[in-house]
C-alpha cells in the first residue's frame, strides 16, 4: 500500500476521532441538547475531510476482502452529520454514529496490523 494512502486513512481516523470525541464530551457534560460542540467552520471542515478521505478509502478498498469498514465509515459519518444539521443540535444518535464511523476505521487498522503480524 502506498504511504500516501495510509496517511489518508490516518487522517480519516483522526477526523472521526475528533468528531466522536467532541460529541462524546458534549454528551457527558450534559450539553447534548445544545448546539454542536465544535464551531460550524471546524465541524464542516472535519466532516468534509472525513468524507473525502472516506470516499478515497472506499475506492481503494472496494475490491479487497476488507472493503466493508470504509463503506460503514462513510455511511455512518454522512448519517451522523445529517442528523446533527437537521436537528440543529447534537443528538445521542449522531454521537453513536460517529462512534460507529471511528470503530469501522479503527477495525480496518487492526486487521491491517493483524494480517501483517500473521505473516511472520
Amino acid at each position: 500500500m502506498p504511504r500516501s494512502l495510509l496517511w489518508s486513512h490516518l487522517l480519516l481516523l483522526l477526523c472521526a476521532s475528533l468528531l466522536m470525541g467532541a460529541g462524546l464530551a458534549a454528551e457527558l457534560s450534559g450539553e447534548a441538547t445544545g448546539p454542536r460542540p465544535l464551531p460550524d467552520g471546524w465541524f464542516l471542515a472535519l466532516w468534509l475531510i472525513a468524507l473525502l478521505t472516506g470516499l478515497l478509502m472506499m475506492g481503494t478498498e472496494w475490491l479487497s476482502g476488507l472493503g466493508w469498514p470504509s463503506r460503514v465509515a462513510v455511511v455512518a459519518g454522512v448519517a451522523a452529520t445529517a442528523i446533527a444539521y437537521k436537528t440543529d443540535s447534537l443528538s445521542s444518535v449522531a454521537v453513536v454514529l460517529w462512534f460507529v464511523q471511528w470503530a469501522a476505521v479503527a477495525y480496518w487498522f487492526y486487521r491491517l496490523a493483524f494480517d501483517a503480524r500473521a505473516d511472520r
